[in-house]
């Protein structure tokens, strides 16, 4: 999940859908990633059951999530970058 902004803003929301399923459940919403968690998120439980079952993991932290994206923002660049040339 990528975020493009209309100014040339480029960020990783997640690495895939299971993680986003995990921003969600731990009552993150997308643009928070971007933006900035200016808040302390609720987990939303019927959220966490479906990102559990989905995912098979029993819990991933939101800070956890935003590592695994940030490291994927290197390869968006050089595939953004490439296919604007």
């Amino acid at each position: 999940m990528v975020f493009l902004g209309s100014e040339g803003e480029l960020a990783v929301i997640a690495r895939n859908l299971g993680d986003y399923l995990w921003l969600l459940a731990n009552g993150v919403g997308p643009l928070e990633t971007v933006d900035g968690l200016h808040r302390v998120p609720e987990p939303i439980s019927a959220l966490v059951a479906l990102a559990q079952r989905y995912t098979g993991i029993s819990a991933r932290s939101v800070e956890a999530v935003v590592d695994a994206a940030t490291e994927e923002l290197p390869a968006l660049t050089t595939l953004v970058e490439s296919a604007a040339r």
